[in-house]
Order: structure tokens, then sequence, then C-alpha cells
């Protein structure tokens, strides 16, 4: 297909258009600096435009399928969905990378045009939440999962867009809104308390700290489960800890994350880009019924940017896309997003834990010997029982 990649020469457009051309598609780069998209161009062998998202879309007409993957979509504000509005205008598929849960959700009011036109408008087709909602679906199968825990957790020497770091530093600190036992709660992004170790494939662990995603305000109505935590890392300590002391400050100094700032942080990050490592990762865990359910991904050898492109790459190997708008809740299959991270140094595992209820654990037989109406009581309800029942971890 004729693919427009706006954003092509960032970290994630740039590996998504790579891709792409690997899959035989005929790729343009889209970019501001037209130098610079001209030279990937060069060594992709594929396509070069100018073009910036407020400015002249009339490049739009000479492709199928237009790629937003610049971001960060939080500050679009004036006008959002000019993009998707202009590509289904002028006839194209329209996917973007979006992170941000008010942008991914939003393009829903694009259906009826979508749905008319026959085209296929999909927000946020991109680690979370269209490979997050794929390997939830995977795990769960037709039931219900009670818990749904996330984390994406980068090796430190990947490299980072301003785009990303935009759109994390502005939740660093503020308020958010998270679906835990039944109910919605208030924290705070990248808080102190929020932090938890995830295991990837190979004993590899790694911290998470909570942080906002479509995911948390998506999949409790999609799945329909009672806990929905997400959290991102960061490899290294300092830059870990040092983001949580910017929350803190935050939290009590509203110190606007512009473009100053965010270049701080991008000059801190880059003399620390020699630490660290290549290696990074994904878990997604439900719990369904007694069982805990994994499957978890890592990374290495520096592919670890390429993962947000996976998804896209996977859609559009199909012979048909669906038709319509809306965020990309199980918009691929996981077996779809695997077979499309086959050439990237990628390894991913399922892991099934059964899950004993922490009264049964702790007495053994004699709990048998309870009558029926307490053994009910005393199975988990909700995730903060759930999370008690690991041995060493604290209660949540």
């Amino acid at each position: 297909m004729r693919v427009l990649v706006l954003g092509g020469t960032g970290v994630f457009g740039s590996r998504l258009a790579r891709l792409l051309v690997r899959d035989g598609h005929q790729v343009t780069i889209a970019a501001r600096n037209l130098t610079a998209a001209r030279t990937l161009a060069d060594r992709l062998g594929c396509e070069a435009v100018q073009m910036d998202r407020v400015g002249d879309l009339q490049a739009l007409a000479a492709h199928e399928v237009l790629i937003d993957a610049a971001g960060p979509f939080h500050t679009y504000v004036t006008d959002p969905y000019r993009l998707p509005r202009a590509a289904i205008a002028a006839g194209l598929h329209y996917f973007d990378l979006s992170d941000n849960a008010n942008f991914c959700t939003g393009i829903a009011m694009l259906d009826a045009e979508a749905s008319a036109a026959g085209l296929c408008v999909i927000s946020g087709l991109s680690s979370i939440p269209a490979l997050s909602s794929a390997a939830v679906r995977a795990l769960t199968g037709t039931s219900r999962p009670r818990v749904i825990d996330s984390a994406i957790l980068p090796g430190n020497r990947s490299p980072r867009g301003l785009s990303v770091m935009t759109s994390i530093l502005s939740q660093v600190g503020r308020p958010m809104q998270v679906w835990r036992g039944g109910a919605w709660i208030r924290t705070t992004g990248w808080g102190w308390s929020e932090r938890k170790n995830y295991v990837l494939p190979g004993g590899l662990i790694r911290q998470g700290w909570q942080i906002d995603v479509p995911d948390l305000a998506l999949f409790p109505a999609h799945f329909g489960a009672d806990t929905v935590l997400f959290r991102a890392g960061l490899e290294l300590g300092v830059m870990r800890y040092g983001l949580a002391a910017f929350s803190l400050v935050r939290r009590w100094v509203p110190i606007p994350v512009n473009r100053p700032i965010v270049r701080t942080f991008k000059l801190a990050a880059d003399l620390l880009a020699p630490f660290g490592s290549g290696r990074g990762g994904m878990s997604v865990m439900v719990i369904v019924g007694y069982e805990r359910r994994w499957w978890r991904l890592l990374v290495e050898d520096g592919d670890g940017p390429f993962i947000p492109a996976v998804a896209a790459r996977a859609l559009l190997r199909r012979a048909v896309l669906p038709v319509g708008a809306g965020p990309a809740l199980e918009t691929i299959t996981l077996a779809e997003a695997e077979a499309a991270m086959a050439d990237l140094s990628v390894t991913t595992e399922r892991v099934i834990e059964p899950l004993v209820p922490i009264f049964r654990r702790v007495l053994g037989p004699a709990f048998n010997t309870l009558p029926e109406a307490i053994r009910r009581t005393c199975g988990f309800q909700n995730y903060r029982t759930a999370i008690s029942l690991n041995p060493g971890q604290p209660f949540q």
C-alpha cells in the first residue's frame, strides 16, 4: 500500500517506516525538516515530503494510508482531529500511535464519517492500547479478568524522542484516575507510593511507576475488569528517582512542561545514555478465576523502539482492513503482533500461576472445615486481596 508516515524521522516513525519498507509498502516519510526526511528516505529506499500537521495537507492525495507517528497527542488542542478528518475527506485510512487517553477515546466521534467512506480510522495503534489489549484477550479468552496489570519497561540505551518525553513529563506529579476495586481512585502520576517490580523473560527485573495511558480509561468497560493498572519504568535508578522528585515538586508547584524543561531532561538523559543496556520489555498480567496469567516480552539489541510500530505493521499485513473509527482495542490479535516481531530481537513467554486465597494458604487443610459462607467470604474479591497473596510484596 502507499503509506504516508507523518513524523517519519522520529524515534518511532523512522522505525515504522523501516518495517513497512521491509514489508514491501510504498512509503513516504513526511516531516517538517525535508533534509532529514530525504536523508532517511535515501537510506531506506523510499520517498520523502515536507509536511506539518497544521500546514498544507495536499500530500495526502497520493497515498492510501496516513499514519501519524508525530505527537505528542495531548498537545493537539486546536482541532485535534484535523488529520483524521482530512484523511477521510481524501479517501485515506488513518492510524496513529497516540498514547493519550482523551485523544484515543475521542476519535470514535468520527465513526459515522469513517464508516460511510468505508475507511479504517484507528487511534492508539501502538504498544498501548493495541498490543496490550491483544495480550489481555489472548490471556483471558472469553473469561472476564478481575485484574489487568501492565507495564512498559524500556532499556536505558533506547533513544528518546522529544514527543514521548513531553507526554510523560506532562503527567508527572499531576492527578490521575485509576480503576481499582470497581471504583475510580485518585492518585498521582509517577507517585512514590505506586512503584512495583516486574519480571521479564530470562528473570530480568525492572521497576515500574504508575502513569496515565489509554488502557486505564478503556479497559475497565471493554474487558469488565475490577482493577486496571499500568506502569512505566526507566532502567537507571537515578532517572527513576529523579523523575519521582520532579513529581513531588510538581504536586505543589505548577512547573510548566515547556520546551526548555523538556530539553533539560533530554540533555540529562543523553548524558546518561552510555549507561544501562539496550534490553527492555513489556508485561501484561491478568487474574482470571484463581490464576494469574502473564504475557511477557523481552526486547534486546536496541530493538525496543520498534515495538510501538509493530501493531501498525501487523494491521497492514491484512488483506482487508476493518471499517469505522475508534481506539485500537483488539484491532490486532496477539498472534498477528508476534508474527510482526519475528525479525526483531524479541523473546515472548506466557506464564500461568495458581492464585491461592490468603486464608486457605495460611490455614491449610483446616480451611476446608470452615462453613461454606465463610470459605466464600475469605476468597479474594478484589485486587487488594490478590496483591497481598504475594509473599514478600507489600500490601497495595
